[in-house]
């Protein structure tokens, strides 16, 4: 929270922590397991969980990376509604767990997850939902 892109808008650590104290007192905290969400960045992945486990109804993020469409496991919350994440059907997959040592990668620790998924585009035509979205 003290990096130079919050100093450039007047955003001084004082600020960060009483943003951060009163965050405190309204947040649900909840336990994530670290389980692979898809995600380019695996810092990415706990951010993805931790909505997904607080049913977040929002994420406000500039990080494009967890803007785009990606794989999701079948067990995330609220999966025919979710509109905020943009997962469909054909978005899901099953991610698997080893607890074996990788049969051809001895420098992947155990436990690793390997995914068999293959993208299918539909076909038809794009509709943007009307407001509001439920």
């Amino acid at each position: 929270m003290s990096r130079p892109k919050l100093a450039r808008y007047g955003i001084t650590i004082g600020i960060v922590l009483d943003f951060l104290e009163s965050l405190l007192a309204v947040a649900s905290l909840v336990a994530i397991t670290g389980a692979p969400k898809g995600c380019d960045d695996p810092d990415d992945d706990a951010v993805i969980e931790t909505a997904e486990v607080g049913a977040a109804d929002y994420l406000i993020t500039g990080d494009s990376d967890l803007l785009e469409e990606r794989i999701r496991a079948p067990d995330r919350g609220h999966i025919d509604t979710d509109v905020q994440f943009g997962v469909t059907r054909g978005l899901i997959g099953d991610f698997v767990r080893h607890d074996e040592p990788h049969p051809d990668s001895a420098d992947v620790a155990a436990p690793w997850f390997s995914l068999a998924y293959i993208y299918v585009m539909e076909p038809g035509e794009a509709v943007l939902p009307l407001p509001p979205i439920k």
